[in-house]
Formats: C-alpha cells, structure tokens, sequence
C-alpha cells in the first residue's frame, strides 16, 4: 500500500482517484424547531434552505446548503431520552444566540 505524506491543514487539494466525498451531514432536531433552525441556520450563518422531495417533507425537518457544505436536519423524538449532541448545539454561537 502507498501513503501519501499528510496535507497541511487548509488544503484543498484533497481528493481521490475515487470521486469521494460526503453528500451532506444529518443532526438530529426536536419536533417543532424547525423555526428556530431556520432563523439560525438561514438568517444568522446565511445558508440556503433547500427544497426536500415531498416523500421526505411530511416527516419535518430542514435541508440547508453554503457552497459545497449540505446539512439535513432530521426531526426526532427524543422521548426522555438525552438527545445526541450536534455541533450546532455544542459550540458557543449556537448556545449563545439560543439563550441571549
């Protein structure tokens, strides 16, 4: 096998014979904030909401995209559960707007 020595951090130059590379990243939601996502994800980080196919739409839930980052944020039901944590709901921007 051949390695390739390791890129410096902010390359682009990052691809493969293969063609790969992530479609979009899912998080998880709570019914009913979707709203809430929107005003964030679109109005503050300035993303685009993008059309779901009507199959999907019913189930809730937002796609959103900026260049070539694609986030689908699915509605689920925690149910007393603790949710998973998600990069929005972890980092200091999202909790900050959120309370303030």
């Amino acid at each position: 096998m051949v390695h390739r020595p390791a890129l410096p951090y902010d390359t682009t130059d990052a691809t493969s014979p293969h063609g790969l590379g992530p479609h979009h990243v899912q998080l998880a939601i709570p019914p009913g904030s979707e709203e809430l996502c929107r005003r964030f994800y679109v109005d503050v980080l300035g993303m685009t909401e993008s059309q779901k196919p009507p199959v999907l739409a019913t189930r809730g839930g937002l796609w959103l995209r900026a260049d070539r980052l694609e986030i689908h944020l699915g509605v689920e039901e925690t149910s007393g559960r603790r949710a998973r944590p998600t990069p929005a709901s972890s980092s200091r921007i999202w909790t900050g707007w959120r309370t303030g």
